[in-house]
């Protein structure tokens, strides 16, 4: 079984207290991604692994073990992150049969892993990169604030949609018209971005501010964060 969201950040923390070595953070990270045998086969069960899973937990576990080593410095190039996204966008494009199709299904987590990771590593050694993206444009940021308000509202959104249309709806074509991928889009994204907004405002920004009372004292971490990074951005070099 691999890792969980709950366990995964003391098993990081522990490995990192015995050996010093952060190394270990990404293939914890690959196999923290990687889902159980039995449910690889199916896709509505694989899609709610994945749904359900605590990645983000996992994330900030192994982005805090890495942040600041350098072998995380010579991996922070954007044609590492670039191949990573190519590899995964293979897997996802491969039209593998019998055993293979398992085999392939389970490899995008790990794939989907390393892309996640070496990207999120990139753009933090290298910032100037991130502006070259369009990552510092007003509404991504805007989406990016709230994005945790995002994850959480978003599936119990879908979860009411479907109830809604299969209670109003006795045709299963029409359910399916309904359930389909653009008047999903349409029906829920503006109410996924007002509740999200609303959220943001009356629940995390008040929650934020009260904690920024209470700040950590200064780290070796924090103060390599805030030193100027030199050389090559776009793609690395």
């Amino acid at each position: 079984m691999p890792l969980t969201g709950g366990g995964a950040p003391f098993i990081l923390f522990s490995l990192q207290a015995k050996t010093g070595n952060g190394a270990q953070a990404l293939a914890l990270k690959v196999s923290a991604e990687a889902p159980p045998l039995g449910i690889v086969g199916d896709p509505v069960s694989f899609s709610g692994y994945l749904s359900a899973k605590g990645t983000a937990i996992i994330q900030g576990a192994v982005l805090r073990l890495a942040q600041g080593q350098p072998w995380l410095h010579r991996l922070a190039r954007g044609r590492y992150a670039s191949l990573a996204w190519l590899g995964w966008a293979a897997l996802r494009l491969w039209p593998g049969t019998g055993p293979w199709a398992a085999v392939g299904v389970g490899s995008q987590g790990a794939w989907l892993a390393l892309a996640d990771f070496l990207t999120i590593g990139w753009l933090l050694h290298r910032p100037a990169a991130g502006r070259c993206l369009g990552l510092t444009h007003p509404a991504v940021q805007w989406v990016g604030q709230r994005s945790y308000s995002i994850y959480l509202y978003h599936l119990p959104l879908l979860v009411f949609w479907q109830r809604l249309v299969y209670h109003l709806v006795p045709a299963a074509a029409g359910r399916a018209t309904l359930l389909g991928p653009l008047p999903v889009l349409l029906v829920l994204g503006p109410v996924l971005a007002l509740l999200s907004a609303a959220s943001w405002q009356w629940i995390e920004a008040p929650i934020d501010r009260f904690k920024n009372r209470f700040r950590y004292a200064g780290t070796e971490v924090a103060k390599a964060a805030s030193e100027p990074l030199s050389g090559s951005t776009w793609l690395g070099s």
